[in-house]
């Protein structure tokens, strides 16, 4: 009787693996279909690799688990299916994408997805997956899948891609729509002045990098686990809480009769400020989109909008000189300068130079916050920050 149970017990246990074992394999067809499906409804000229099918579905195993400011006061195209491979050339293609993945694409060392080294200014300020593969796929195919997931990501984040056939790293959104990639290299910025990235921001970005591996069937990686990008991201947090601050001088009417608009527009002009998108004024490096920006200034009212359509009417009680120290290149003498330009608003609109507090500011005051501003300066170029530098600008 016993022999009979434990027969009937194997038996059954023999039948739960067959089942287990058929679902499975009609799991893994239907996803299978379903990446085709995807694929298709990406691109109507895809089609399914025919070769190299080991490196298209092996995937790795080892996966994640799921402020305030201060102020200072006082290519050649080809087939969209594969290029072919046979066993004996997978070897080579592994070696290719180690070369590849030593590539630095824009500041950021691809090395950094196989070992935890910093970026060219020291610091490492992204997480980054590595998505590599053989079959070229076209710019717009990888960045609608892309798209789909990215809107979910508050911190900055950006699609890499190795062109084919030059091998050359790029970020998506400014290349052609005819580019071709191969490799690809997503990344997620771990901190920036809002505070560190969460665990939820990371398991949406692994989420968006496992769907973009299994529509495409390839193998990814990420630069490191989720407890070591968690950590890293509040120690660049506390980078940026240390050197967030901003330099600012107010400029008060005198008397309550308040600004004419039609003055501050042209002082403004004069001192070479120009009107940006945000509705106040900055002052360039350089005249010319894209120089440096040195000092803003805003309305000291009203969200500190300027009422640009209507300035012959528009007046204001205050207005405020400012600048965002670690964006700004060699702030020091970037004060200086905003310090004479604050002045010689002050002389032609009949205004007073005050503090936070509403104090006027002597020259000594200013040369304290501009000494304030250098030390600052040293220390970050110390912390390999360079003030005004590719890295700060991203942070602050």
């Amino acid at each position: 009787m016993i022999e009979l149970r434990t027969a009937l017990i194997i038996a059954g246990l023999v039948l739960f693996v067959v089942i287990v074992m058929i679902s499975y394999d009609r799991y893994r067809l239907a996803r299978i279909r379903e990446r085709e499906s995807k694929m298709r409804d990406l691109d109507p000229d895809w089609q399914e690799p025919t070769l190299g099918r080991r490196e298209d579905i092996e995937v790795d195993t080892a996966l994640p688990a799921e402020s305030g400011r201060t102020i200072l006061s006082p290519t050649e195209d080809a087939d969209e299916s594969s290029v072919p491979l046979d066993v004996d050339e997978f070897d080579d293609e592994l070696r290719d994408a180690q070369e590849v993945a030593h590539t630095p694409i824009h500041g950021i060392n691809i090395r950094a997805i196989q070992e935890s080294s910093p970026n060219d200014e020291g610091i490492e300020i992204d997480f980054v997956a590595r998505v590599p593969g053989k079959n070229v796929i076209k710019r717009d195919t990888a960045l609608g899948l892309y798209r789909q997931y990215e809107y979910k990501l508050q911190k900055r984040h950006r699609l890499f891609g190795c062109s084919y056939p030059s091998k050359v790293w790029a970020d998506l959104e400014n290349e052609s729509t005819t580019a071709r990639f191969t490799h690809f290299g997503m990344t997620l910025q771990l901190a920036d002045r809002n505070g560190a990235v969460t665990e939820s921001e990371l398991n949406q970005f692994s989420q968006m990098v496992l769907r973009f591996a299994e529509v495409f069937g390839r193998r990814f990686s990420f630069s490191s686990s989720f407890e070591d990008a968690l950590a890293q991201g509040r120690s660049v947090d506390e980078l940026c809480k240390r050197y967030d601050a901003l330099a600012t001088v107010n400029i008060l009417a005198r008397h309550g009769r308040g600004f004419c608009g039609v003055d501050i527009d042209r002082y403004a002009r004069e001192l070479g400020l120009d009107v940006n998108q945000r509705h106040y004024y900055q002052k360039r490096r350089v005249s010319g989109v894209g120089s440096p920006i040195l000092y803003g200034m805003a309305n000291l009212f009203d969200n500190g909008e300027f009422d640009h359509e209507n300035m012959d009417d528009f007046r204001t009680d205050g207005l405020t000189v400012f600048m965002n120290i670690p964006a700004t290149s060699k702030p020091a003498d970037a004060f200086r300068e905003m310090v004479v330009g604050a002045k010689t608003l002050c002389e032609r609109l009949d205004g007073k130079l005050v503090d936070q507090n509403r104090k006027a500011m002597t020259d000594q005051g200013l040369e304290k916050i501009g000494q304030q501003i250098h030390k600052l300066e040293l220390e970050m170029e110390n912390d390999h920050i360079p003030p005004g530098g590719e890295l700060a600008t991203r942070l602050f």
